[in-house]
C-alpha cells in the first residue's frame, strides 16, 4: 500500500531533511527560516544526539479522503501514541502480554540503538538509566507508562522511572531521557538546556524539531528542493 512504501523510505526523507539543514542549502531559499527559526538553530548544534536512526519517533497525522488518506501532520519528537498503538494492538491480536508484542520489541529496538548512537558518539559504554520525562498533568502519562513497561523487561535498561521534573545537572540517576510534550516554551525547556549533552541521552534531541515542521509540505512541492526529495 502506499502507507507502506512511505514507511520504507521515510527515515532516507528523514536523512535528507537534516543534510538540507546542516548544509545550508535552506538558507538562502524563502520558507528556510520558517523550516528552522531563530530560535532553534543553536540548538541545532548544542545538543546533536545520536547519529542513527535519523528519526525515532514518527507519526503521521492522516485523514481520510475520497481517494485516500491525506497526510496533515508530522511528528518526530516524542513517542506520542506508541505506548497506546502497543495496548490497541495486543487486543487485536488476543495477545495478555502486549508488552512482548512485536510492536513493543520494535520500539525498544530502536531506543536501543538510538541510545547506543549515543554512546559511541561520546565514547561511552553503559547500561540505559532512563527517565520517561511527562507532564504532571499530562494526556499522555499512560502512554508513556506502557512504554515504560516494556523497556523494563530489556536487558540493556538498568532502570526506568515517570518522572515530571528535569534533574539537576549533577545529578547522575539518569543517563537518558525520552521526553513527552516537553518543547521549546515550555518552561522544563530551558533546564533540558543546562543538561550536560554528554551525560544524558535526550531523546529526541532538542534541535529536531524542524523534522516535523509543517512547511515541508510547501517543500515537498517546491520546483528545486522537491526534485532533490523525488532523486
Amino acid at each position: 500500500s502506499d502507507l507502506e512504501r512511505l514507511a520504507k523510505i521515510w527515515e532516507r526523507v528523514v536523512e535528507f531533511k537534516i543534510q538540507l539543514v546542516t548544509s545550508g542549502l535552506l538558507d538562502d531559499h524563502q520558507f528556510g527560516r520558517y523550516i528552522v527559526p531563530a530560535i532553534e538553530r543553536n540548538l541545532i548544534l548544542h545538543c546533536p544526539g545520536y547519529s542513527t536512526p535519523a528519526s525515532p519517533f514518527i507519526r503521521f497525522d492522516l485523514i481520510r479522503a475520497s481517494d485516500g488518506f491525506k497526510i496533515i501532520d508530522i511528528n518526530c519528537t516524542r513517542p506520542a501514541g506508541v505506548g497506546d498503538a502497543i495496548i490497541l494492538d495486543a487486543m487485536y491480536q488476543g495477545n495478555d502480554t502486549p508488552n512482548s508484542s512485536q510492536l513493543s520489541r520494535g520500539f525498544c529496538r530502536v531506543i536501543q540503538q538510538a541510545f547506543q548512537s549515543w554512546l559511541e558518539n561520546n565514547n561511552q559504554v553503559s547500561p540505559a538509566r532512563i527517565g520517561m520525562l511527562v507532564e504532571s498533568r499530562a494526556g499522555g502519562w499512560y502512554n508513556m507508562y506502557n512504554l515504560a513497561l516494556c523497556l523494563q523487561r530489556e536487558p540493556w535498561v538498568e532502570k526506568v522511572d515517570i518522572i515530571d521534573n528535569i534533574p539537576s545537572p549533577d545529578d547522575k540517576t539518569y543517563n537518558c531521557l525520552i521526553r513527552d510534550r516537553i518543547k521549546v516554551g515550555h518552561p522544563l525547556f530551558e533546564k533540558l538546556l543546562c543538561l550536560p549533552i554528554n551525560e544524558v541521552c535526550i531523546l529526541s534531541p532538542l534541535g529536531r524539531r524542524y523534522l516535523g515542521n509543517k512547511y515541508w509540505f510547501v517543500l515537498f512541492r517546491d520546483e528545486i528542493i522537491g526534485d532533490l526529495f523525488r532523486q
